[in-house]
């Protein structure tokens, strides 16, 4: 019979052995040398243990069928898990695409000058996260750098996977730019009065049920303490005192608010578009007429001119999102698609919807991020691109680098 000392030593040797035989099922690390760096975010050291699709993805002579059939064959049966390797696959795959650097054989060869032109404008984008305008003055994460984790039971078993909360709308006064509301996903709303160093629920003690799943946010652009805010069950909440006291002033089940505009010459003059279409008010919710009748995915006022107004709306015959623009204060609006995106066909495979960009620098310069699939998500990936109006939504362009890509 083993003593107490003997079955220590034995206990001690039993998680030594496992520890070493952990240590050992890992591999021997090292750092790929891929023919290309360029086509990944960033390229990690692999273990010699990692699966064969990973190396032939680092390798120096890549061969994207090679590396396609030996990634489907190893998620044939195991449960996807996305990490660094999976995402450089995703990009890799993007670029060698879009930038026709895939031959028929499945190599993949870039010319010199793509390179060098690669090389360039890394170097440029090396200061571009910056918040002011100076490589000095850079962006840096706050978190939240831990996720929580839950399992889940699906027909292929048990798995855990990471879980967090997605902000899905941020609005600043214009009014006190110290100000700051921020909504999310089951998150409800929070309000900061210091730009976001500190921050405090505000909702929670009105309803619960009403204060989740925030969908847009807008603060009175001249009044600081009047805040509207939608939520995922089609209800639009108001406060006139700062977050302090709510009343709904619109409801219509399932209609998801996208976008919120309060007027900057009538403080009554509120424009919502949403799943279920644009409507408008003139009483300040008491009541609404509908505009559009189509899905609106965003809505905004132009710079210096509360009269003019953009939406994004859905086209449900092409099946894409398009432009209009109302130069009466949102009575009525007008298609302006000179320029626009027109599907293979003549339909897109989905609607993805788009989102409105304006610039205080020049107001007659608009900027619509399009997203949705023309033939699939395997080669659009759910984006469309980029357009640009200088204009004020006249006219429609893709803008254009010069890099020849």
């Amino acid at each position: 019979m083993l003593n107490w000392f003997n079955m220590i030593r034995v206990f001690i040797f039993i998680l030594f052995s496992f520890h070493f035989l952990e240590a050992q099922d890992k591999g021997k690390m090292f750092l790929p040398k891929p023919k290309y760096e360029s086509l990944f975010k960033t390229v990690p050291p692999i273990s010699d243990k990692d699966p064969k699709w990973v190396h032939l993805l680092y390798s120096e002579s890549p061969n994207y069928f090679d590396i396609q059939r030996e990634y489907n064959k190893y998620y044939r049966y195991r449960v996807f898990e996305k990490n660094t390797h999976t995402q450089n696959f995703k990009h890799f795959s993007i670029i060698i695409r879009n930038e026709d650097y895939l031959k028929e054989d499945g190599t993949v060869h870039i010319s010199e000058k793509k390179q060098d032109q690669f090389k360039t404008s890394n170097q440029s984008n090396e200061g571009i996260y910056t918040s002011h305008g100076e490589n000095s003055d850079k962006w840096v994460s706050i978190g939240p750098f831990i996720h929580t984790k839950d399992t889940y039971v699906d027909y292929k078993g048990h798995y855990t996977v990471s879980q967090h909360v997605n902000i899905y709308t941020i609005a600043q006064s214009k009014s006190n730019p110290n100000i700051i509301y921020a909504g999310g996903e089951t998150g409800g709303l929070y309000k900061s009065t210091d730009k976001a160093l500190t921050w405090t629920p505000v909702a929670d003690d009105f309803d619960l049920n009403l204060s989740r799943n925030i969908q847009t946010i807008e603060i009175h652009p001249s009044n600081e303490n009047i805040v509207y805010f939608s939520n995922i069950r089609g209800q639009l909440l108001k406060t006139e005192d700062g977050g302090n006291a709510w009343s709904e002033i619109y409801f219509l089940h399932d209609n998801y608010i996208e976008g919120i505009i309060v007027s900057e010459n009538d403080d009554n003059l509120l424009l919502i578009a949403g799943s279920k279409g644009l409507y408008r008010t003139t009483d300040g919710g008491n009541t609404w007429s509908t505009i559009l009748n189509e899905k609106c995915w965003d809505i905004k006022q132009r710079i210096n001119d509360p009269n003019t107004i953009f939406v994004s709306k859905n086209n449900p015959i092409k099946n894409i999102t398009e432009i209009y623009k109302s130069i009466d204060g949102g009575i009525s609006f007008q298609l302006k698609d000179s320029g626009w995106f027109n599907p293979i066909g003549g339909s897109a495979v989905k609607d993805g919807g788009a989102r409105i960009g304006l610039t205080n620098a020049d107001p007659n310069r608009v900027y619509v991020l399009l997203l949705g699939n023309e033939v699939s998500y395997d080669i659009d990936y759910g984006y469309i691109g980029v357009y640009r109006s200088d204009d004020a939504g006249e006219t429609w362009y893709t803008p254009y680098d010069g890099n020849n890509d």
